[in-house]
């Protein structure tokens, strides 16, 4: 059985307490005798006109309509979605735009599922909105444990050694080679070198024939032409 809007403003008015009370005792002696009893709409405008002034429910109504998640949580933009939205009942004529407008304000981690969720016939405000909590809390405990995971990996692998490089003799080449470590050749072993059996023959003759006995009389000899020139 539904109430009347008689009812609902007698109901109301019933609720009133100390100020409001008051006023409504005065606004309710000063009616004309011909207006008849109290209907509702007749009460809210009223009420809401003493309370609640018009420069006032403009304001919330443009608040709800700039509403966005931003960094709040769904639950969060939720609750501030459901206190401001009876401010915009034009807004929010029937279900359809109700979730219509809340899918508006919400983020983009959740508003994919949530636009796919509207297609159900049996879906109400209510039920979306707790189905973007959940779609959130699960998306976001996701990221959490590959972002620990990532750390992890990071953390956990071990420093890579530096190598240091250093710049080896020509005749190391030699040292897995054939080569000669005296020359620095390829082709036979030291003790094969040719090279060193020349020079150690050409030592061996200077050695023998001693130092050279005109080097002595030359050196006189530009001596001697000095200092005639003297």
């Amino acid at each position: 059985m539904g109430v009347t809007s008689r009812e609902k403003a007698e109901l109301a008015s019933n609720k009133l307490k100390d100020v409001a009370q008051v006023w409504f005792t005065e606004w309710k002696a000063n009616r004309p005798l011909e207006a008849g009893p109290i209907e509702w709409e007749e009460f809210k405008e009223a009420f809401l006109g003493r309370y609640f002034p018009r420069e006032k429910r403009e304001c919330k109504l443009e608040v709800f309509i700039n509403l966005r998640q931003g960094s709040m949580s769904v639950e969060e933009y939720s609750l501030k979605f459901t206190l401001l939205s009876k401010y915009a009942p034009s807004f929010l004529s029937n279900h359809r735009d109700e979730m219509s407008r809340f899918v508006t304000g919400v983020s983009d981690l959740v508003m994919e599922e949530c636009c796919t969720a509207m297609l159900h016939g049996d879906m109400n405000i209510s039920r979306l909105i707790v189905y973007a909590q959940s779609i959130e809390e699960s998306k976001l405990e996701r990221n959490n444990r590959e972002l620990k995971r990532g750390r992890y990996d990071e953390e956990g692998q071990p420093r890579s050694k530096r190598v240091s490089t250093i710049k080896m003799p020509p005749w190391s080449t030699m040292i897995s080679t054939d080569g000669c470590f005296g020359c620095a050749k390829k082709g036979h072993k030291m003790r094969d070198c040719p090279t060193l059996s020349a020079q150690g023959r050409e030592t061996k003759q200077a050695s023998l024939d001693g130092p050279d006995p005109i080097a002595p009389k030359k050196n006189r000899f530009y001596v001697l032409q000095a200092n005639k020139d003297k």
